[in-house]
């Protein structure tokens, strides 16, 4: 599924714009763009993939500060200011966290590169099969992105990172037990104090 487009960024942590019913037939939902979803970008003069996590939407409106009439429906905006519309939109921050290339899977940290992404590249859904081949490792679970996706994301990272280990839950049954001592290590490692954990 398409999600949207690049629109800037560097190495590892770029903006994305959400396509709306102005771009195509049927736009993401806002559960496909939430933070904490894994997305996923074709390089294609590298043949390469790099997955993503979403660590933060910011509503983007130019208008905002040019002090326009409020017209609080949708439907009236469309006819009294039909550019106020087009204007608006969605924006994600990406963090990225992984490469595939010829079905090999591989996570990054802040020591890795990857290839430049251009503009207006495609932001896709990344599918649960993709998301369990990222996180394996000769078959074993892993997350070794952490500390970065921190460094990107440190207001949010609390949201972020438990909705990571939850849909690792959900795709790791066998691993909960695993996945929640990777939880509280990290959160007792780096001096982090959430007070609600996620429970087994």
């Amino acid at each position: 599924m398409k999600i949207g487009n690049i629109q800037s960024g560097s190495n590892f942590r770029y903006v994305g714009r959400v396509l709306t019913k102005n771009d195509i037939e049927n736009p993401p939902s806002l559960n496909d763009y939430a933070v904490g979803r894994f997305v996923k970008i074709k390089i294609r003069e590298e043949e390469t993939e790099a997955f993503g996590v979403i660590f933060n939407n910011i509503l983007n409106s130019p208008a905002y500060t040019n002090y326009l009439p409020i017209v609080p429906e949708q439907d009236e905006r469309k006819i009294l200011m039909p550019d106020s519309m087009i204007d608006t939109a969605t924006l994600i921050e990406i963090s990225f966290v992984g490469l595939a290339k010829n079905n090999s899977f591989s996570q990054i940290n802040q020591e890795s590169s990857i290839p430049p992404i251009p503009v207006y590249s495609e932001i896709l859904k990344a599918s649960d099969e993709e998301i369990k081949k990222l996180h394996q490792n000769n078959g074993k679970l892993q997350i070794r992105y952490l500390d970065l996706l921190r460094s990107h994301s440190e207001r949010n990272f609390e949201i972020v990172f438990r909705e990571i280990i939850k849909q690792l839950k959900n795709l790791f049954p066998k691993e909960n037990m695993k996945l929640e001592v990777i939880f509280r290590s990290f959160v007792l490692s780096n001096g982090l104090f959430f007070p609600n954990q996620p429970r087994r």
